[in-house]
């Protein structure tokens, strides 16, 4: 596992001492320093590590800056409860054990079936100085060792089967998990409460384990081990048999009452977020943002043309705009508007003229109202006064507006405005609607999988 975060404040100028350490496996250079944070003496016996828990106060330091500088500052954190615990030496591993020293410990808490879960995971060292991770999940141990796969894939979009380095690796569990509490030193930069991404994996007898960030992906293959196995392997007697033989029953149990709901709910959640990172989202979002965009600039282009006379009632009785001096064919924008008094539904009739006054491309019946009262919920007022219509002109010329309120202009008040170089904003409307009905069900679709939805 390897997690990158920003340094804090606290810098103390210290400088380490290197020297010679002898155990069971021989001599072993170690790093003595003084914690920045509240000065008590530490030291590092992995030279590889990234991190280091003050035992005393709890900082997280960061060994990979010239001046220890510490990642976390003080926060104490109540111990889990395990039979392992650092410093124990032992001999671990198939087929041939190695001498291993617990130098680190993480505990992850995650959340399943509506409960909080942990896992614990061991750094080991070897005589040689490499390293390996133990992890302990409710009696059920799994050793595991850093790789780098054959077939690299992306955790976060693989599929239920992964294949890779000639084996077919069933996915049996993945999600998110977030440290919970860390001890003695570590291979990468761990904060606490910080999250990350899992999955793992069998084929066989064989475990796959992929832990990533948004900056880094880290690769580990190993097996599973007994609880007997890894007491014997640090001297730690015998486990505790019923207690072990109570906890995996209790979990087979568990498997077989919920496990394919929550296989089910974990594939679910998988595809949803796959679909949610997809192209196929991401794309068509922006389409739906673009077309909306383009309606929005559609519905405002053009520009008033100003009649020559304004209006006039011709000997019919109707009102009369214009003369209006159209210099432009395609796509013309009419808006008819009225003041209308309280209580008053007033019906207008719209004729668009040529220079004989004869009708041509358009005619439209318009209602508008202004209206008040009461109900059950109160006082409630409700108004139409302003229509907008577009239609293509075909050629070029003079024409006019005619509009007929069957004689109640006393009554109110009739206008129109006339607009040259519009366009049509509906097919944008339409295509952005259309583009985002995948988006909008893929969402919807990871917000349930995730427990949003509620």
């Amino acid at each position: 596992m390897s997690l990158d975060f920003p340094n804090q404040k606290g810098v103390r100028q210290d400088t380490g001492k290197t020297f010679g350490f002898s155990n069971i496996f021989g001599i072993m250079d170690l790093t003595e320093f003084t914690c920045p944070s509240c000065g008590a003496p530490l030291t590092i016996r992995n030279q590889a590590a990234k991190t280091l828990t003050c035992s005393h106060c709890g900082s997280i330091i960061d060994l990979t800056s010239p001046q220890y500088e510490f990642i976390q500052p003080e926060k104490i954190v109540a111990q889990p409860v395990s039979a392992l615990k650092l410093g124990l030496q032992g001999a671990l591993g198939k087929p041939e054990p190695l001498s291993v020293e617990i130098v680190g410990r993480v505990r992850y808490e995650y959340r399943e079936a509506y409960q909080e879960s942990f896992w614990d995971e061991w750094l080991l060292l070897t005589a040689d100085g490499q390293t390996m991770w133990l992890q302990e999940d409710q009696w059920e141990f799994s050793l595991f060792r850093l790789f780098a796969p054959d077939t690299p894939f992306n955790p976060a979009e693989a599929p239920d089967v992964i294949v890779t380095d000639g084996c077919y690796w069933a996915v049996n569990d993945r999600g998110k998990a977030k440290v919970a509490f860390v001890e003695g030193e570590l291979t990468w930069k761990a904060v606490l409460d910080e999250w990350s991404d899992y999955l793992e994996a069998e084929s066989g007898a064989e475990v796959l384990s992929v832990d990533w960030t948004e900056e880094e992906i880290t690769f580990y293959r190993g097996g599973k081990l007994t609880a007997e196995e890894v007491y014997a392997a640090f001297n730690l007697g015998s486990p505790p048999r019923e207690e072990v033989e109570e906890a995996l029953e209790a979990k087979e149990e568990d498997e077989e009452e919920e496990g394919p709901e929550e296989e089910v709910e974990s594939t679910l959640a998988a595809t949803s977020g796959r679909l949610l990172k997809g192209p196929a989202f991401w794309i068509l979002a922006v389409f739906s943002v673009l077309f909306f965009l383009g309606g929005c600039l559609a519905d405002s282009m053009g520009h008033r043309v100003i009649p020559k006379e304004g209006r006039v009632f011709d000997p019919n009785g109707a009102g009369v705009f214009g003369p209006y001096d159209l210099r432009k064919t395609g796509v013309h924008k009419l808006t008819v508007f009225a003041q209308v008094p309280n209580g008053v539904v007033l019906p207008v009739d719209v004729d668009f003229l040529d220079e004989e006054h004869n009708p041509v491309s358009l005619a439209l019946d318009c209602d508008f109202w202004d209206e008040s009262g009461y109900d059950d919920e109160g006082y409630w007022h409700e108004t139409h006064s302003r229509e907008t219509h577009r239609f293509v002109l075909k050629e070029k010329g003079t024409y006019y507006v005619e509009v007929n309120s069957g004689g109640r202009e006393q009554t109110a008040s009739v206008g129109v405005d006339l607009w040259e170089g519009a366009f049509f904003p509906k097919p944008f409307w339409t295509f952005g609607w259309l583009s985002l009905i995948y988006p909008g069900f893929v969402l919807v679709f990871w917000l349930v999988t995730h427990g949003k939805g509620d």
